[in-house]
């Protein structure tokens, strides 16, 4: 089978062994210690490079993926079936202003109804009043309370543009 040795020959060659694996490792790591030492500022900027690249990377899976198993508008719209815009009954008042209104347009979107009418030429954009109260008789008190609403009312080249959040029972409209 083999030699039969006795401890102390077998232990005198574990030592030589050991002995030169202990040399070779104690070169590599001086070997290692000078290559660190010459290249100490390119590792540095090597090592803040890929931290920067994993936050960069980290980033941009917040910004595009994170989130985007979440609705766009969160929880606020979870009841907004309750509340339904009926739209038909909308352009069916504006359609009876046909002698005052070039065109409309209605669009919801979350919880915020737009509507953009252009008046006609002849009208006074300063007498735009009856756009508010038609679109006021068109919607259901309690989506009045639900929706935040605006409208475009243009004539031209000038704009008014009127607000009304759902808390408050006035229209605000812009000055220019």
């Amino acid at each position: 089978m083999g030699e039969k040795m006795d401890f102390k020959t077998h232990y005198k060659k574990i030592k030589i062994l050991l002995g030169d694996v202990m040399v070779k490792s104690k070169k590599a790591v001086k070997k290692g210690n000078e290559f660190v030492k010459k290249n100490w500022f390119k590792l540095t900027l090597v090592t803040i490079l890929v931290i920067f690249i994993i936050f960069f990377l980290y980033a941009v899976y917040l910004v595009t993926l994170a989130n985007s198993k979440e609705d766009l508008y969160g929880n606020r719209l979870a009841n907004k079936s309750e509340y339904v815009l009926d739209m038909k009954h909308l352009e069916t008042r504006f359609d009876a202003l046909d002698d005052k209104i070039e065109s409309f347009s209605v669009r919801e979107q979350g919880r915020i109804v737009y509507v953009t009418v252009v008046l006609k030429e002849d009208l006074k954009l300063t007498n735009f009043k009856f756009v508010e109260d038609a679109f006021l008789a068109g919607v259901k008190e309690d989506n009045l309370e639900y929706y935040d609403l605006q409208l475009f009312v243009s004539q031209g080249e000038t704009v008014k543009i009127g607000y009304k959040h759902r808390t408050s029972n006035v229209f605000i409209w812009s000055n220019n």
